[in-house]
């Protein structure tokens, strides 16, 4: 059973029904794979190569810079998603 504060990884060809995605791109869901999309986690192709991942929290508002950066893995991608996201709350 999830709980509305778990983040769940889901593919972006999945979460949004397409192939165009790339193989490195996903949404971050609130609770399970159907709740509300609440970030995003690709690989950039214009990132640092000491950061390839970057993440971002998705809302309406204009970002502060806590609310989105780059990580060296995926892993700490979502982290620090996880981690922006209960500061955000």
């Amino acid at each position: 059973m999830s709980n509305d504060r778990e983040l769940v990884l889901v593919a972006a060809r999945k979460s949004r029904g397409s192939n165009h995605w790339d193989k490195d791109d996903y949404d971050v869901r609130c609770g399970t794979i159907e709740g509300p999309v609440v970030g995003r986690i690709f690989r950039s192709t214009v990132a640092p190569t000491t950061t390839p991942w970057f993440w971002t929290i998705i809302k309406l508002k204009p970002l502060k810079s806590t609310e989105r950066g780059y990580a060296i893995t995926r892993e700490a991608a979502m982290s620090a998603l996880m981690q922006a996201v209960t500061a955000a709350r």
